[in-house]
Order: C-alpha cells, then sequence, then structure tokens
C-alpha cells in the first residue's frame, strides 16, 4: 500500500512538473514574439510587415462560441495595413514596448476581434484574439490576463464605429449594450 502511495504520488509531481514546464514554455513563446515585434517596432524596422484585423460585434450571438476561422469566414470588418500605414501610427504600436503579460489558465475562445502581425510571405510574428474588453486575451493561442493595450494599439486602424461600440461595451457590458440598442 505504501509502495503504491508513493508511486502514485512520483506520478502525479511528475505530471505537474510537466504541466507547468509546458505552461511556461508556451507562455515564453508568446513573450518572445511580443519582445521581437516591440524590438522590430523601436528600430522602425516595419517595411516587411503588414496586420490584418477582423472583428465581429460581441452583440452578435452565435449558436457556439466563434473560433479564429469562423471570425475569418463571417467578419463584420476585415482590414490589412501594410508597413506604410503601420509606420504612419507607430507611436500606437510602440504601446506594446515594455507591456506586461499575466498568464491565467487556458479558457475557451470566443473570438470577436483577431488580429496577425506578419511578414509580407505570411510568417506570422504574434497574434491576438479578444472576445471582449473585460475578458482575457490570447496571444499567439495561450490566454493572458486582459491588457488594455491590445486593443488601444490597433484603434488607429479601425473604424469610429467599432472603437465607440468597444468602449460601450467597456464601460455598460454586454447586457447594457443590448438593452440600450432595443427600441
Amino acid at each position: 500500500m505504501k509502495r503504491f502511495l508513493l508511486i502514485s504520488s512520483v506520478i502525479a509531481l511528475s505530471a505537474a512538473i510537466s504541466i507547468s514546464v509546458y505552461h511556461n514554455v508556451s507562455n515564453t513563446s508568446a513573450v518572445k514574439s511580443l519582445d521581437r515585434f516591440s524590438g522590430m517596432v523601436r528600430s522602425g524596422q516595419l517595411e516587411d510587415v503588414r496586420l490584418s484585423i477582423y472583428y465581429m460585434s460581441p452583440t452578435i450571438f452565435t449558436l457556439v462560441p466563434m473560433d479564429v476561422d469562423g471570425l475569418i469566414r463571417g467578419y463584420d470588418y476585415h482590414a490589412v495595413i501594410d508597413s506604410d500605414g503601420l509606420l504612419e501610427n507607430i507611436e500606437y504600436l510602440k504601446m506594446f514596448n515594455n507591456t506586461t503579460i499575466m498568464p491565467v489558465n487556458e479558457g475557451y475562445v470566443n473570438a470577436r476581434l483577431y488580429y496577425i502581425f506578419e511578414t509580407s510571405n505570411g510568417s506570422k510574428i504574434f497574434d491576438v484574439v479578444m472576445r471582449s474588453p473585460f475578458d482575457n486575451v490570447f496571444i499567439n493561442g495561450k490566454e493572458f490576463v486582459m491588457n488594455g493595450v491590445f486593443f488601444d494599439a490597433i484603434v488607429p486602424f479601425l473604424p469610429e464605429a467599432i472603437v465607440n461600440q468597444w468602449e460601450q461595451l467597456k464601460h455598460h457590458g454586454l447586457y447594457g449594450v443590448i438593452q440600450e440598442n432595443i427600441p
């Protein structure tokens, strides 16, 4: 019996360490990608970078949570910003510099805002998925505590109506925004 408990304890400890190491390695990947992009912004080396944005209003209800592929197929708004557009708004992109991200246990993705910075040949630098202004943010597929910089940095690339809706959601919540729009 003691031997069984000892073996069970060793197996449980090994599993916990493996999960912890995997979680930290995954989060390190997101941090490294964000740091890499911040370095590109600091040095102004965005000539080969583009930003693609996909958006669906969080007030639109779906039967199942929306994954990124579903959002890309059914967006309300889509834009591709080339390097010239990024360089014109580089001050906003500098918000990513020294941004602290804190990992959390992974939940589910219900993508309403997705954007990806990538090179002109399609290599991903990093991507961000958001459900709403008050939920956590996914960076390179890993979940982190929401940090407003991940929305604020792309404001110049969004229509005013989307920015206003996001701000309404932030201040009134989803239910409050829906109530305000019912005749």
